[in-house]
């Protein structure tokens, strides 16, 4: 794979390129993620001779490409403007098709062709599928990339060097099957997206929404290129009802596509009853429905650890933990470093912990009154410091105070204090009384 940093690395000193030449193509490789695609060794599975001629013969000034940013767009007279005014550096055309505005959106586009010769804006019927549209808009295309923008999203890294890379990627005729991922800021929430492809019409659209780039219905491998794209998160009842009939009509089109059944499970999250929700995850997975969960009853695919996640999580909201401890025991061996599952796993544990601290604390509690401490070797200040402990472990951090000064004064050297978290409380009230 000629964008793994890796093989650059390996034949590096037998490429025949000037130093400087070198650096450059090393620090655009930087930027590019292929570990989607290929292992971190892929450089012993590739022909050497081909790798080191294909950078042998890179030419001294690479060919600049064009770039068409493209949106779909409806009522958007709040966001359009400070998107584009994001991508004007980037783009060498600028494609707007509108899908029935009502608001100002149209005037502020007009507004902004007169003085933007890259603008083009154009208009089209809303038929209920966002593939529809964004095909349809992808059409009018000219540039050797395109990039696909919401009007609510803002391009948000180094325009030059996002040029640079897209020149450098050009050179490479094996991509043009690619799509690539760029990395989506949404409020409070990170995460990649397909947003960038060549100018291939082979590539289109697929699904009425949550669409994804796909050839003959076929998803495609993508590579990550690491720049940063701003967005807001918009999310409303209204816009989920609506987006819940997309999914059920396109989960109908594509049954054999995880991707809808993940999102629609994800949208619906807290209004599905348990039942209903595995079952929908048994149908994406397993290969024999009538058989439990194993390593070999999963389908593997490209959603298939987030729709394990999502029954995971549902599973313990539902205190369904005998399902759960399964269910995580299989989702680790298939996908042992995924982050997802080692939250999952330690949240149950704390969670355990959690309600065992609150038993004990309400068992200690029903016999704290009614203990004998007549001619007892550990006294009063003893059964308060277990006490203490209890109302801090459960978050009663107010009333473990009012005990925490007074035992403070009778014995600062009582073992209760040598626990980290107390003696910051003890310290934090210094502080406030000072």
């Amino acid at each position: 794979m000629f964008l793994d940093d890796n093989c650059f690395k390996y034949f590096y000193t037998k490429i025949n390129l000037n130093s400087s030449k070198k650096k450059q193509i090393k620090n655009l490789l930087s930027y590019i993620d292929v570990s989607s695609l290929v292992p971190e060794n892929s450089f012993l599975f590739i022909n050497e001779l081909d790798y080191i001629r294909k950078f042998n013969s890179y030419p001294d000034v690479i060919k600049k490409s064009t770039l068409s940013v493209v949106y779909i767009v409806k009522n958007e007279e709040y966001y359009i403007e400070h998107s584009i005014l994001s991508i004007s550096e980037i783009a060498d055309e600028i494609i707007i098709v509108d899908t029935g505005s009502t608001d100002n959106t149209l005037k502020i586009l007009n507004g902004i062709k007169a003085n933007n010769s890259k603008l083009k804006v154009f208009h089209t019927q809303w038929n209920d599928d966002f593939s529809e549209a964004r095909n349809y808009a992808n059409s009018l295309a000219s540039s050797d990339w395109i990039l696909t923008l919401d009007a609510d999203e803002s391009f948000n890294s180094n325009s030059e060097i996002f040029k640079k890379v897209l020149d450098f990627l050009n050179y490479f005729n094996e991509l043009k099957n690619i799509v690539f991922n760029l990395k989506i800021n949404r409020t409070n929430n990170t995460y990649t997206a397909v947003k960038l492809k060549k100018n291939n019409p082979d590539i289109k659209y697929i699904g009425k929404v949550h669409e994804i780039y796909a050839i003959d219905n076929g998803l495609l491998p993508f590579v990550y290129l690491d720049f940063e794209i701003t967005s807001f998160d918009r999310v409303s009842k209204s816009k989920i009802k609506y987006y819940t009939k997309l999914l059920n009509e396109t989960i109908k089109e594509y049954p054999d596509h995880q991707r809808w059944r993940f999102f629609y499970l994800r949208d619906n999250f807290s209004t599905l009853d348990y039942r209903n929700f595995e079952e929908i995850v048994e149908k994406s997975l397993k290969v024999n429905t009538n058989d439990k969960f194993s390593i070999e009853n999963i389908r593997i695919g490209e959603y298939t650890s987030n729709l394990l996640t999502l029954l995971l999580y549902k599973s313990l909201m539902h205190t369904t933990l005998d399902q759960f401890q399964h269910l995580l025991n299989v989702s680790k061996h298939l996908f042992p470093s995924n982050s997802d599952f080692i939250f999952l796993e330690y949240f149950y544990y704390i969670g355990g912990i959690q309600d065992d601290y609150n038993n004990l604390l309400n068992n200690f509690l029903g016999i704290y009154n009614n203990m004998n401490k007549t001619n007892t070797l550990f006294d009063q200040k003893y059964l308060d410091g277990i006490l203490v402990n209890l109302l801090v472990f459960n978050g009663y951090i107010d009333k473990a105070r009012i005990i925490i000064d007074d035992l403070y004064k009778l014995d600062p050297e009582l073992f209760i204090f040598k626990n980290p978290l107390i003696q910051y409380l003890i310290d934090k009230d210094k502080d406030v009384n000072l």
